[in-house]
């Protein structure tokens, strides 16, 4: 899945589309539903919520 996002947040970009895209390495598919036992997964939720504050408040 990672080929694939990195791929479509490629396309995102030349189509003029604002994109913020991050690739968590060494993570498996939906860590970040695993807050409770991956301290990367409580990382990645801080930052999914600052983007979505900030995309809000434009």
């Amino acid at each position: 899945m990672r080929d694939e996002g990195n791929a479509y947040a490629r396309k995102l970009l030349t189509a003029g589309v604002a994109v913020e895209h991050v690739c968590h390495d060494g993570m498996v598919h939906n860590f970040h539903a695993m807050g409770a036992i991956l301290p990367q997964a409580q990382l990645v939720l801080s930052q999914i919520g600052e983007q979505i504050r900030r995309a809000v408040e434009k």
